[in-house]
């Protein structure tokens, strides 16, 4: 994200949820479990964030 951001800020959300999709400054955090299906719906990580 930038030089300011923690590892931890971009691992984790405060609700324990884990970095699901980014795209430059944006971050979609979720549930674990979801990245199963958004790997089905775009197995190609560079796409993921689009």
């Amino acid at each position: 994200m930038d030089e300011k951001s923690t590892v931890e800020q971009l691992i984790n959300n405060p609700e324990g949820h884990k970095l699901l999709l980014s795209s430059k400054t944006r971050l979609l955090y979720g549930p674990e479990e979801c990245l199963h299906t958004i790997r089905q719906l775009c197995a190609d990580n560079k796409d993921r964030g689009a």
